[in-house]
């Protein structure tokens, strides 16, 4: 749909506090180590009084181990290496790609989730481009309700597609923006009418 999984979004942020573990000496690193004695990812031990961060480190423990290295050693230094960088260096988006599960994309969400959409009608757009709206066709197919027939044109059943294109009015509106777009659509008999 366009949007992040937050899964994934919690492996980069342990992928993260691991590179931070072996790498810096801040104020959280420099507890870690203190209370924690680890050499590299696949040492971790898990302790039954361990912290709730140190429980969520080793929930990625298997994921740094494949893309956190010890390189070279200079002056009795490990110079870690994040192997999926060019630079060893580590970044939040190369982490977020190693962890997440590739598929093919939503292709609309450019469309969906562009700045000028307010989260509620791209939320109400994502649910009619996914035919996840609550029309009669799908309340039907639920066995909610018994006759899909749609109220406005008592004809057609009720579905997203009806509603938003193949319905009598629907039609008209898509003309007249066609119109203004300069497409020069043919003449609708309601447009007829309106004028």
């Amino acid at each position: 749909m366009g949007i992040r999984r937050l899964l994934d979004l919690n492996s980069a942020a342990g992928l993260k506090l691991f590179w931070r573990y072996f790498t810096t000496e801040g104020v959280w690193a420099s507890w870690m180590k203190k209370n924690y004695n680890i050499t590299g990812p696949r040492t971790v031990s898990a302790h039954p009084m361990a912290s709730g961060t140190w429980r969520f480190l080793l929930a990625q423990e298997n994921l740094a181990a494949l893309h956190i290295n010890s390189g070279t050693i200079t002056d009795s230094i490990d110079t870690w290496i994040w192997k999926p960088s060019s630079t060893g260096q580590f970044s939040f988006s190369s982490a977020w790609n190693v962890s997440r599960e590739h598929g093919q994309g939503f292709r609309f969400t450019k469309v969906v989730w562009c700045k000028a959409n307010c989260p509620k009608m791209a939320c109400y757009l994502l649910k009619a481009l996914t035919i996840w709206l609550l029309t009669k066709h799908r309340l039907m197919s639920f066995g909610i309700i018994t006759d899909d027939t749609c109220v406005l044109c008592n004809s057609s059943p009720e579905t997203t597609d009806h509603l938003f294109f193949s319905y009598e009015f629907s039609t008209y509106i898509w003309s007249r923006c066609k119109l203004k777009l300069g497409h020069h659509p043919v003449i609708h008999p309601l447009q007829v009418e309106a004028r």
